[in-house]
This record gives structure tokens, sequence and C-alpha cells, in this order.
């Protein structure tokens, strides 16, 4: 296989398009996702020219404006080799946009989790964008399968690779705070946007039997409020009261710290693009307890610290993989992190050469032929 190094000098074009607001919103996976992308992409590309297009504060009044009533304004940008880091949206409907970014389809496969509008805009700006042809950049194998049922298209896989982050922490932030004042205690955690498709009311029943069994662990959640999560966010309000603490404001320092301090990681979720917070645990030795969905069975596999359980199960059996889990001693994940590291170096191989064959004028081979 062709090493990266090797690769790197026969990349001359590349650009990037993207918006500093949405790079902005370290918060939400996706996001994280497309940051670590763009870096990554920094990285291993040696480029003559490479254009980041961000939509500056000047214009961002004029593109909200277009961005609220879904015009495509990205028609501007006429050049080759593009990269769209921001899924498929309002501003990824271009002419030639040539590589994007994909992390999920949710909003067409489940569209009950999104408001109207959003899976109308979404539909449109998929079906606008697949015209095209443009070689699709999928967070994970999961994905690219969930994605050929509704459409046959090109593609690639890059799994998200995580990066160090500062380690100080901050004085303003509920997740800091939480660190303080409870860093001795043993607790379990669980980390996402408070949204239906997270399940946390089976979180929520977890919690409510370990309560009425006296079990000697605490559970924190970590996640910004969402949309059509109001039954969820009232519950979380009413269990912190008990054995759960919600911190809806946490920031990056204080989630790596309190996963990396936690006794298990525990994810409900119903589906994941990718599930960049147990991609970050496992990194970190953690034990987890996942719910038994495709992107898990494909990136974790179960093993000693890693419990998949189904979704259909009672919460008796979750709150016993808990208990298990929590109750064992972290053990180093470093043939995991190997095997995660060699997949992640193939996959950016195979997406060089793509950039390649689009940098040389090569016909890339769509779904269509």
């Amino acid at each position: 296989m062709e090493s990266i190094r090797t690769t790197k000098k026969k990349l001359t074009d590349l650009h990037i398009i993207y918006s500093d607001q949405f790079l902005s919103r370290k918060s939400a996976g996706i996001s994280q996702d497309s940051v670590m992308t763009y870096n990554k992409l920094k990285d291993i590309a040696e480029v003559s020219k490479l254009s980041e297009i961000p939509l500056h504060a000047s214009r961002k009044f004029f593109y909200g404006i277009l961005r609220k009533i879904g015009l495509p304004f990205n028609f501007l940008y006429e050049k080759p080799g593009i990269l769209w880091l921001e899924q498929f949206s309002s501003l990824s409907m271009k002419r030639r946009v040539t590589f994007i970014r994909t992390h999920d389809i949710f909003p067409i496969t489940n569209p009950e989790w999104f408001r109207y509008l959003t899976t109308i805009k979404f539909y449109l700006a998929v079906t606008f964008q697949l015209r095209k042809d443009p070689v699709l950049i999928f967070n994970s194998e999961a994905t690219r399968i969930e994605f050929e049922k509704f459409k046959k298209c090109n593609g690639v896989v890059l799994w998200c690779e995580p990066t160090k982050k500062n380690t100080s922490l901050c004085s303003y932030c509920d997740g800091c705070g939480f660190l303080k004042s409870r860093y001795h205690k043993k607790y379990a955690i669980s980390v996402g946007t408070i949204e239906p498709r997270k399940n946390y009311d089976l979180l929520l029943k977890i919690t409510e039997r370990a309560e009425k069994q006296n079990i000697p662990l605490h559970f924190v959640v970590v996640g910004r409020y969402g949309w059509k999560s109001q039954k969820e966010q009232k519950d979380l309000k009413q269990r912190s009261n008990s054995n759960v603490t919600w911190l809806s404001n946490a920031c990056d320092t204080s989630v790596s710290m309190l996963i990396l301090n936690c006794a298990v990681f525990i994810s409900t979720s119903i589906n994941e693009g990718f599930g960049l917070p147990a991609v970050e645990s496992r990194l970190q030795d953690c034990n987890l307890v996942l719910s038994d969905i495709p992107v898990y069975r494909e990136i974790h596999g179960e093993s000693n610290s890693v419990s998949l359980v189904s979704l259909s199960a009672n919460p008796e059996l979750w709150l016993e993989s808990v208990i298990h889990q929590s109750s064992r001693e972290k053990s180093s994940s470093l043939a995991w992190r190997q095997v995660y590291r060699d997949k992640c170096k193939k996959q950016t191989n195979e997406l060089m050469t793509r950039l390649q064959a689009t940098n040389s004028g090569e016909l890339l081979g769509g779904a269509n032929e």
C-alpha cells in the first residue's frame, strides 16, 4: 500500500468549502466530525493551492437570509476538486461539488425525529446534489449501507479520528463545575444531544431501576438542548433530584475529562451515523455499554470491555450490563486502537486516490456508470 507521505506530493489542488459558523459549533457531533476531517485533510495533503472558502462574518447576514429560505447561494463557486464538509444542505446545492462529507440520512429515513421543513430541505438538497454524481465521504460503512437503500451512490468510507483536547478546566461551564464538585464519586456517563434518536427514555428507566435497587452509581447525561425533545428535557430535570445529573452546557475539555474519569460509558441510541463519543471513550480505555446497532457492531464489536445490548431488551438487562462493566477495572484498548488507526490509514489512502484522480482530471467512475 502506498504511504500517505508518498501520496502527499502528488496532490496539487484542493478546495475546501465550509461555513465558519458551522465549524465553530464544536459541541455538535457533525461539526466536530467536520472539524476533524478538515484538519486531517490539511495535514495529509501538500497542496500548491489550498482554497478555504468560508462564509465570512461580513456576509453572514446576507447569506443567513438566503439560507433561511433555502436558496443555493454556493453556485457562486465554480472550482474543480471541491470538498464540502457540511453534509447535504441548501448550502451544498452547488453545480460542481466533487466531494461531500456524509454523516447520515436520518431526515429521510426517520423524518419523525426532525422538523417537517428540515426533512423537506434535506431531501431536496440530496436529490439535487446526487444528480452531479459527487464522491460521498461516509463516516461509517453503516451509513453507506443505509444511504444505498435510498439511492445508489459513488463513495468511500472515512472514519473520524479524534484529536487530543486541552486539559485545563474552565470556570463557566457546568461540566467543569461537576468535575470540581463530584470528582470523587463513581458515575456512568452518556453523551449526546437531547433528541428522540438518542433514546433517553430508556436511559432514564435504567436510572430508575438503579435507584430502586440502591446501586451506588450516579448517572451523568451530557447533552445540549435538541429538537422535539420537550418530554426528554422535562424527565431529565425531574430525575436530576435523584441519581441523575444533566449537564447541558459542558465544554469540550470537561466532556473529555468526564469520559476519562467515568466508571462506564452508556449509549442507548436507536441509530447513529458514527457515534463519536463512544469512540472517544474507547480510545481512553473506558468500559462501554452500547445499543446493538450496525455502526457500533462495525466499529467496536463485542469484547470484555464492550457490551452490546439489544434495544428490545428490558431495562433490567441493560442495568445488569451497566453494573458489570462499571465494576470491571479499565483495561488497555491498545489492540483495538491499533486496528482502528490502521483502518483509518487505509481509508485515508483510498480518499487520497480519489482526490488525485480529480486533480489529474481522470473520470472517477460514478454509481450511474
